[in-house]
């Protein structure tokens, strides 16, 4: 018999919430439907200040409210279009909207807000929710989540894959048949593009990488960047745009004491991307594999064509080819989580997230 559970992922984008129904049997995936609503322009606004420390308590409190009705009203709305009853629903896999990752000693913590208690209260379907502090509380990372679900999924006992997610931040997962699973944060992947692109010319991303195409590499800039100590870091590891963000980008810019040109800064950027997750894939392995992309930076097709370029020996494909949209593959992904945790089956995996232990992760909240 089938089970339906509903996967809602907002990232470090803060563009928006994918909201995908699967449907699993017999612990395979055998369907799915997913669909992505963008942020209403003011709370855009208020996420993007939150994310520059420009707001009050008050207001944190304020907009884990706004997002609990706004996820709640996605999930109900997507719900009646499919003509689907809430009652058919087994749970929802809700991410939470990460504004504060700090996995490092001394005091490690992650904050995630929009409120699960109003989602399972408004769409009267049970929630599972706080996904990463069961994993801290056990000396993890509490990040990446999604390897467990990469190995369930993509594993192959034949073959070596690697699952490059470029989000905000990018993350692979390296499936190795017979060995450890190893996935990490590697660095920036769309985040400070975009971070320039707004700030500069105003526009929310750079478009199929048009921008950055028309720039040239900085390799002062580049040498400062790749210099930050975070890439050189040994995994476990994991980061997050409170790190990888402007000021951190204007700090480099100061050092090399020299004017750039704002689309050669953004070129430089690209590359930034390129070259941490490249350096991060060559190190752990020796031979060439099949890369499987995902998540929103698959549609800057220069980027990706860089990545292609610079990985020439490997074999490269969005995650479409292997039955799942690149675009809502991490909220499939929570989907999967949710089911874990109604089915009490650990999901970390501690040699990603150095957890000293596997533990069932995730709270529920009842309808």
């Amino acid at each position: 018999m089938s089970q339906i559970y509903i996967g809602v992922m907002s990232g470090t984008s803060l563009d928006g919430a994918d909201i995908s129904i699967v449907e699993f049997e017999k612990n395979k995936l055998c369907s799915y439907q997913g669909k992505t609503y963008p942020f209403p322009k003011n709370l855009s606004k208020k996420l993007f200040e939150l994310r520059n420390h420009a707001l009050s308590l008050e207001s944190l409190g304020s907009i884990d409210k706004s997002l609990g009705f706004f996820f709640s009203k996605c999930i109900k709305d997507y719900l009646t279009e499919l003509s689907l009853d809430s009652k058919n629903i087994l749970a929802i896999g809700f991410s939470g909207l990460t504004i504060y990752h700090k996995p490092s000693n001394p005091e490690p913590f992650t904050m995630q807000i929009g409120d699960p208690n109003i989602i399972c209260k408004e769409t009267k379907i049970d929630v599972a929710s706080d996904f990463r502090r069961a994993d801290m509380a056990l000396n993890g990372e509490g990040a990446p989540l999604t390897p467990g679900f990469h190995k369930w999924y993509f594993g192959n006992s034949k073959e070596t894959r690697v699952i490059l997610n470029l989000g905000g931040i990018a993350n692979i997962t390296i499936l190795e048949p017979g060995k450890k699973l190893v996935g990490f944060d590697t660095g920036p992947a769309n985040t400070l593009i975009d971070c320039w692109s707004k700030k500069i010319w105003g526009i929310p991303y750079d478009e199929d990488g048009r921008m950055a195409k028309n720039g040239n590499i900085s390799n002062l800039l580049l040498n400062e960047l790749t210099s930050d100590s975070y890439f050189s870091k040994d995994p476990p590891k994991s980061t997050g745009t409170e790190y990888f963000n402007l000021n951190w980008l204007n700090s480099k810019l100061d050092e090399i004491k020299i004017k750039l040109e704002d689309k050669d800064i953004l070129r430089t950027l690209t590359q930034l991307t390129v070259d941490t997750i490249s350096d991060s894939i060559e190190r752990f392995l020796s031979e060439p594999c099949k890369i499987i992309l995902c998540g929103g930076g698959v549609s800057n097709i220069f980027l990706v064509n860089q990545l292609k370029n610079r990985l020439n020996n490997f074999d490269i494909y969005s995650s479409q080819s292997f039955g799942l949209d690149p675009n809502l593959l991490e909220s499939i992904a929570f989907a999967w989580l949710a089911k874990q945790r109604v089915d009490k089956i650990p999901s970390n995996v501690p040699s990603v997230t150095g957890a000293k232990k596997e533990t069932i992760l995730g709270s529920i909240y009842s309808k």
